[in-house]
């Protein structure tokens, strides 16, 4: 051990210095991969449920299509929430979009989307585009609904903030990122609604999401968002993620 040390010092001490530049390259480094962190978990999501394009048969995905002029979708849906634990457990959150950044000689950026799934599994989301980096074909449809656990709902839920705290918001002016955790009864039901308005096929210009989860009467939060700012409104089960 000590001959390694000794060895790792020689090397420590003849390395040439960092040059101009360095220090500020690995913070955006580290940035930029704090942001895909934040991502990981919804596109390794979407990779293992091998989600579809719309108007593309999958089992187990929803092929859904809007209204006739084709610049709506309007679904709900409910997944029931399994845990071997006292409580179950959901997330829900959004961002907007960001210009492009250079990164490590590449570019980046976040495109902007709305989302409510678990730590395995996206249940709902609307986004201009992700790119999963598991396996998966680019989402180019603008929105996806989960059909592995989660089935469609005739259940109505209103786009209604009675009894949720404000959470503020969103825009490049101030915090662009939204992440809560929102917990439940085990086996709870999970009834999600989302509905989203296209510009162009693939292109989603506005979307309100809103979550009721167990026996509560109203959402359990609520997300009214576009590519460059959302409002977001939340019950005392949802804290910060």
């Amino acid at each position: 051990m000590s001959e390694l040390r000794e060895a790792l010092e020689r090397v420590a001490s003849n390395a040439p210095p960092p040059r101009r530049g360095f220090d500020h390259e690995l913070w955006e480094l580290v940035d930029a991969r704090r942001r895909r962190g934040q991502l990981r978990w919804r596109l390794a999501a979407v990779g293992l449920s091998t989600l579809a394009l719309v108007g593309v048969g999958a089992t187990g995905v929803f092929a859904v299509r809007g209204t006739p002029d084709g610049t709506t979708v309007d679904r709900t849906i409910s997944c029931r929430l399994t845990s071997t634990l006292a409580s179950a457990s959901f997330r829900v959150g959004a961002d907007i979009k960001e210009p492009p950044e250079h990164v490590g000689g590449g570019l980046t950026q976040q495109p902007g989307d709305v989302w409510v799934g678990t730590d395995a599994l996206m249940y709902a989301g609307a986004s201009k585009l992700l790119t999963p980096t598991v396996g998966a074909k680019p989402i180019k449809t603008g929105y996806y609904f989960d059909g592995t656990v989660c089935g469609g709902s005739r259940q109505a839920i209103a786009f209604s903030k009675t009894g949720l705290a404000a959470l503020g918001s969103f825009s490049r002016a101030g915090n662009t990122q939204l992440a809560r955790t929102c917990s439940v009864a085990p086996n709870s039901l999970l009834t999600v609604r989302l509905r989203i308005v296209l510009s162009t096929p693939g292109t989603p210009a506005s979307a309100q999401l809103a979550i009721r989860g167990g026996k509560h009467p109203h959402p359990l939060a609520l997300v009214t968002w576009t590519p460059t700012r959302f409002t977001a409104y939340a019950a005392a089960a949802c804290v910060q993620s």
